[in-house]
């Protein structure tokens, strides 16, 4: 069993990572992907109990809100059909381009749930599996300011989500 030390990483704050920042008191933990991205949802616990490949993780309530938990899969025989789409950034064209777009067998839903508690066990077939949890709070968009999302893969609601968990091989 592997109880993960808790670091989020809020997603605003992934352009301004440097090496620099990332040396020092946590740099293990980046290293060893003991950490998950958050957009104001921290989990209280993250559990992964590899000999028995159950993931099991405990978000933090809110106060008057609800939260969704859902755990995606990639699965063995999974359809490696990669597309991609073109990402403009309105008003920054510097930073335009094209993205890939993978098949809706990666990262599939596996099992999800209302509720702050939730777990999976991971099937034969799953190479992986990541938790996601999600509120209904409404994130705060472009710095404040009203108006369509300046970043069109930035979560709408509230969210976290793990590292892609595996199971030990025997």
């Amino acid at each position: 069993t592997h109880s993960l030390p808790l670091t989020s990483i809020p997603l605003r704050c992934i352009s301004s990572i440097t090496p620099a920042g990332v040396q020092g008191r946590n740099s293990w933990l980046l290293n060893r992907g003991d950490f998950y991205f958050s957009t104001g949802v921290y989990f209280d616990s993250i559990i992964m109990d590899h000999e028995k490949g159950v993931l099991k993780v405990k978000v933090r309530k809110i106060k008057g809100a609800k939260c969704h938990i859902r755990f995606n899969v990639t699965r063995k025989d999974f359809d490696r059909t990669v597309t991609t789409r073109f990402l403009p950034l309105e008003g920054e064209p510097a930073y335009d381009r094209d993205v890939p777009v993978y098949s809706d067998d990666v990262g599939m839903i596996a099992y999800e749930k209302d509720g702050w508690t939730a777990e999976y066990k991971l099937s034969p077939d799953d190479l992986y599996v990541r938790a996601t949890a999600v509120t209904d709070i409404r994130t705060i968009r472009n710095n404040g300011k009203p108006g369509p999302q300046k970043y069109h893969c930035y979560p709408e609601f509230l969210s976290a989500f793990t590292q892609p968990m595996v199971q030990e091989k025997e």
